[in-house]
C-alpha cells in the first residue's frame, strides 16, 4: 500500500470515528478535564469535513479541539510521517 493510499484510509477511518462520536453527542458540549469545551458541529456532514480538512493539513491543535483529550492516541500513533 503506497502512501497516498495509506493517508486516504487514515483519513477515512478518522472521519468515520469522529462522525460516529458526533451522532452521538449532536448538540452537546461536553467538558475536558482541563475545563475545555470539545468544538461541536451542527451536522455530521460539517464535524466529517472539518476533520478530512484538519487530517490533511494535520493541524494538531484543530484535531485536538475535536477529538478532545481521548483523541491524543488517534492523533499522535508514533507513526513516521
Amino acid at each position: 500500500m503506497n502512501r497516498t493510499a495509506i493517508l486516504k484510509l487514515s483519513i477515512c477511518s478518522l472521519a468515520l470515528v469522529f462522525t460516529c462520536r458526533m451522532a452521538v453527542g449532536t448538540g452537546m458540549q461536553e467538558s475536558t478535564a482541563s475545563g475545555s469545551t470539545l468544538k461541536t458541529f451542527v451536522t455530521p456532514q460539517a464535524a466529517a469535513s472539518a476533520l478530512i480538512d484538519a487530517a490533511e493539513k494535520f493541524d494538531v491543535s484543530a484535531l485536538e479541539q475535536m477529538l478532545g483529550p481521548a483523541g491524543k492516541d488517534i492523533i499522535h500513533t508514533g507513526e513516521p510521517a
